[in-house]
């Protein structure tokens, strides 16, 4: 029998359920479909498609040594499905399931044509632990708070052993209407991403070399350091398991397995402490399951109508790392060269957009979008409304980071912030967190001028707060400020 297996966020040969199923039953075509001319809102972002560059052509030299070869089309699957079928004369296809909204509508439309024409359709569970609608509360519907979300999915959590990779990939020589890696156009036009890509190694390998060093040097300081700016103890493993060149089975036996294998009480706390982000994970998919439209619009309806104060200007500014806040403009620097941000960074930069600058949380969340490396619909989505507040477990509308306290805390040395702000690396590590707040005598022994080589803060922090405070009980009270 000739198959298709359809790759998509599920770039490795190991534990790949689609992929076993496919090759056990005869000769297999693996693709990996493109298509450039999609007016989807949500497709795939600047950074993620060289992401996704690097890492297929990574799986195309897995699969050549392999003795198979991987193959690429441009267009609608929708339409080259059928095309595929009738021209390799294809009897069954396989895939793992995707759980973005388009991707489901895609998979629900895909089957439905196959099964009329008589191809055989079997898709497999693997982006994540648990389908959506499986975790629901006692009275079985979904839960809107993540720690009785956690308690429940923590309790049915289940490790299996990774599948192994195939020993060998049995495919055609060529395909009816091939194109080359290159010929998808995945990489921008504009060099920006050159610089992102010497920061990373890209593919399957490259995923588990990530996990053994943060299981054999990290783990153990992860739930006591993980939150400080400058900590080498994250993962950075979420690229790789957003591109699924490694699945979160995987990381779930081989973290658990090295749990039980009488490792210090501090690193099984730091894995149980994981294991809590990989379900956190589980629960934004779980939101996005049954709120489909919030990638656009706020869980809470009524919080449609909060009055933003936009500001094209300001926005420039945040993006661009010109806020006049060291922690701000370093995480934003920070994203622009090398596709990635640290946690805690994503909080306070989110936070310092929606309630210090006003500006819609659906601004920042496209922004990262094409920038990040790691841009989960789910995830990115999640965490924004989080912190705008209007999402699940919703913080308060009063809850707003000080950018300085927050740069304080956790970054007290000022390493992550010298090493992205050289303009201020003559100041030491206690006046390099607000820099408008030292004499002058000390900005000039460092070679600063505010307003020139580094920039005065675009709002006060106090004053915007209040103002932000002042605009949420408003609005909460069915006010406007002209009332």
């Amino acid at each position: 029998m000739k198959s298709i297996y359809w790759i998509r966020n599920d770039l490795r040969l190991a534990d790949n359920p689609a992929l076993v199923a496919a090759v056990r039953s005869g000769e297999t075509i693996p693709i990996y479909i493109h298509d450039p001319k999609t007016t989807y809102k949500w497709r795939a972002g600047a950074a993620s498609k060289v992401w996704l560059h690097h890492s297929l052509k990574a799986l195309e030299l897995s699969y050549e040594n392999k003795g198979g070869k991987l193959f690429f089309r441009k267009g609608d699957p929708l339409k080259l499905f059928p095309e595929l079928v009738r021209s390799e004369d294809i009897q069954a296809v396989y895939w793992n399931k995707s759980y973005e909204p388009e991707s489901q509508r895609i998979e629900n439309e895909l089957e439905k044509i196959l099964s009329e024409m008589g191809v055989r359709v079997r898709s497999y569970s693997s982006y994540l632990f648990f389908e959506p609608g499986t975790v629901l509360t006692k009275q079985q519907t979904p839960y809107k708070v993540f720690t009785p979300f956690y308690n429940t999915a923590l309790k049915q959590l289940e490790a299996k052993p990774p599948l192994p990779p195939p020993v060998k990939i049995d495919t055609p020589e060529t395909i009816h209407g091939a194109v080359q890696l290159d010929e998808l156009e995945l990489l921008p036009s504009y060099l920006w991403w050159k610089k992102l890509v010497d920061h990373w190694n890209f593919g399957e390998n490259a995923a588990g070399k990530m996990l053994d060093e943060f299981l054999d040097a990290k783990i153990i300081r992860y739930s006591t350091e993980r939150d400080f700016l400058a900590s080498h103890t994250t993962s950075k493993l979420s690229p790789y398991l957003h591109h699924g060149e490694i699945s979160p089975n995987q990381l779930l036996w081989t973290i658990q397995q090295q749990a039980n294998s009488g490792v210090s009480v501090e690193a099984r706390n730091s894995s149980d402490a994981f294991i809590r982000q990989l379900i956190w994970r589980e629960f934004a998919y779980s939101l996005l399951f049954y709120h489909p439209q919030t990638p656009d619009e706020p869980l809470h309806a009524q919080f449609s109508s909060f009055p933003w104060q936009d500001n094209d200007s300001l926005f420039v500014k945040w993006k661009n790392g010109e806020t006049g806040y060291p922690v701000v403009d370093t995480a934003m620097r920070e994203l622009w060269e090398t596709g990635s941000m640290h946690n805690r960074a994503r909080m306070i930069v989110a936070s310092f957009l929606t309630k210090d600058l006003l500006i819609p949380w659906q601004r920042g969340a496209e922004w990262f979008w094409d920038t990040l490396f790691d841009a989960d619909l789910a995830n990115n989505t999640f965490g924004w409304q989080w912190t705008a507040g209007c999402g699940a477990d919703a913080s308060p509308y009063y809850r707003i980071f000080n950018p300085e306290t927050q740069s304080r805390k956790f970054d007290n040395l000022a390493e992550y912030l010298k090493k992205w702000l050289p303009e201020l690396r003559k100041l030491d590590h206690k006046a390099i967190h607000a820099p408008w707040k030292i004499s002058s005598s000390q900005l000039e022994n460092a070679g600063i001028k505010l307003g020139k080589e580094y920039p005065y803060p675009i709002v006060d922090h106090s004053q915007a707060r209040e103002k932000a405070l002042q605009l949420y009980q408003l609005w909460k009270f069915g006010l406007s400020s002209a009332d």
